[in-house]
């Protein structure tokens, strides 16, 4: 009989006594505290865990005589490796709608019918700033292997990973060679339809042009007015990347990178001690030309954060200065930066000692709310002793944030158990649909990057981004992410162009709409998912936007486009 510990239980959210026997079901995340011992299921049932592969479609002549066949993915569903294209993937055309000051992806697959075929993308006098890169596909075998037992029956899986900036690759028979184009449309950009040509070149022989089309909209979409952020621990002493990539040059580039990704707020500094702003006394430090105030001023000039969303200070030094937190918030408000909340202890179990910890917060928070990521059992047990419960993903229920409302606390939620590669259903669904319906006020997760790299080890579990000598690389999930972040500010857009026309009939439609969609958006991520023993198999095969398949997130953006055309 085997068993694996990093496979638990999702509890109820109702807090029982420590002896009384819990009931819940697989939880398919890995959890540090208490995890216990759960017998794993059979081969057959984890053997549910590998998707099907499709057979091959039918391809053109023309396709046959290139040797790869040309389609158009959609960018918030799944992209594996080996698995063929549809019959609708080769008839979706290379159209996309977008407001001025917005990035959007187009994502051109060639599926290789003979091997070693090279493709080379180039844009031509392109009306856009266009950013070609090569998706990377992590291939391992499904099901994993986990704690030395194989199960046989599987097979190998290419999990879309990195995409480097590169226009040019070599396929292989049977599998896809995927470019992934980023279109940037400048703010200020006149409505209308615009053309982007792109050159094709086939195994350095065969040259031809492909059109892709772009409808610019007649509005803009505000940024998001919530928490938008990544664990960051690439500042300051105890930094978490290498020196090279943390130089104040790249540290402006991650700035920028998180601001156009829609992000709005961060972990501040490196390590959870805090910055040194306080002396050995704990009196306040001058302030000006400290590194990281100047940090901070950085990540506001690139447009990062704002006064009006608060940042995570990660800092337990300043909990035994009230009066030195006020002072230190206080002149950063003068620079126009935002209000900073205390970090109290990371992830704590419910116990007499960490318990103690928030209790010594107490004074600090009548200058300062205090903040922490926490699982649904810790927010029930300290639900009086902190301001922002950050909650992990999947464990929000509806009695949860009843008791938040209760207590005046706001609920942001957190995700530290999902690798940042490939799944860009679960990455765009959860920034967007979810947060939105769910009416959180921050969204975060582990992590944006450190102890990696591009020029070094890639083997990273939790990254989005790796750094490299140029500057960020990102994943395919960091891109969706950016999409999830668009999609919450079209729906906050239309309710307020819902609530500016409440008398007109389009609004009337718009409503009942977004009332449908709300309805339908389930807290329980992880609904429908298949047991997997290692942990992150079902989070990469499995979409996690539970009620919704992911082609309709797509079809989601473009029905707000409509409502947001037909308001005025």
């Amino acid at each position: 009989m085997r068993f694996y510990g990093a496979i638990v239980l999702l509890l109820s959210a109702t807090v029982v006594a420590e002896d009384e026997p819990t009931k819940g079901h697989w939880r398919y995340y890995p959890v540090e505290h208490g995890t216990p011992e759960i017998e794993v299921p059979s081969d057959e049932v984890l053997l549910k865990v590998v998707p099907p592969l499709r057979k091959e479609p039918h391809f053109s002549d023309e396709a046959y005589e290139l040797g790869v066949a040309l389609w158009w993915a959609d960018h918030g569903q799944i992209l594996f490796g080996e698995q063929p294209p549809t019959v609708e993937d080769l008839r979706r055309e290379p159209v996309l709608r977008s407001p001025p000051g917005e990035d959007e992806p187009l994502v051109m697959c060639w599926w290789g019918l003979v091997d070693a075929r090279a493709v080379s993308v180039v844009p031509k006098a392109s009306p856009f700033q266009v950013t070609v890169r090569k998706v990377d596909f992590a291939r391992r075998y499904v099901p994993t292997p986990w704690d030395g037992v194989e199960v046989e029956g599987g097979r190998v899986i290419g999990f879309a990973s990195f995409i480097p900036e590169v226009g040019y690759a070599e396929g292989r028979k049977g599998e896809n060679t995927v470019f992934w184009l980023n279109v940037h449309v400048p703010v200020g950009t006149a409505p209308g339809s615009y053309e982007l040509p792109l050159d094709i070149i086939i195994h350095q022989v065969k040259q031809f042009e492909v059109i892709a089309k772009v409808e610019v909209l007649p509005f803009e979409v505000p940024a998001a007015d919530i928490a938008y952020g990544m664990y960051f621990r690439g500042v300051g002493p105890g930094k978490f990347m290498r020196s090279r990539h943390a130089t104040p040059e790249h540290l402006r580039k991650y700035w920028r990178d998180m601001a156009r990704h829609g992000m709005t707020s961060i972990s501040w500094y490196a390590s959870y001690s805090g910055p040194d702003v306080l002396d050995e006394h704990g009196n306040v430090r001058p302030l000006n030309g400290h590194p990281a105030v100047t940090a901070l001023e950085e990540m506001r000039d690139a447009g990062l954060i704002r006064p009006g969303i608060p940042i995570m200070w990660l800092g337990s030094n300043i909990i035994p200065y009230p009066e030195s937190a006020r002072q230190v918030q206080n002149e950063l408000t003068k620079r126009g930066l935002p209000e900073l909340l205390a970090y109290g202890t990371d992830e704590p179990q419910v116990n007499e000692e960490d318990r103690a910890s928030f209790e010594a917060m107490r004074p600090l928070r009548k200058y300062m709310r205090n903040v922490t990521a926490i699982n649904d059992h810790g927010a029930i047990a300290y639900a009086d002793l902190i301001d922002v419960w950050v909650v992990h993903g999947g464990r929000i229920t509806p009695a949860l944030q009843e008791l938040a409302a209760e207590k005046g606390a706001e609920i942001w939620t957190y995700d530290h158990t999902i690798r940042g590669h490939g799944n860009a259903t679960r990455a765009r669904f959860y920034a967007g649909l979810y947060t939105w319906a769910l009416n959180l006020k921050g969204n975060y997760y582990w992590c944006y990057a450190e102890g990696f790299s591009w020029e070094g080890d890639r083997n990273t579990t939790h990254d989005f981004v790796l750094p490299s000598d140029s500057g960020p690389v990102p994943t395919v999930a960091w891109e969706a992410r950016r999409e999830g972040v668009e999609d919450y500010r079209l729906l906050r857009l239309l309710e307020s162009r819902i609530k500016a026309n409440a008398n007109v009939r389009e609004a009337d439609e718009g409503r009942r709409y977004l009332d449908n969609l709300r309805s339908r958006v389930s807290w329980d991520l992880i609904q429908g998912m298949p047991l997997s023993a290692y942990p992150y198999d079902g989070p990469q095969v499995h979409p996690m936007c539970p009620n919704f398949e992911p082609a309709e997130l797509s079809q989601i953006r473009e029905r707000l486009f409509d409502y947001l055309l037909a308001l005025p």
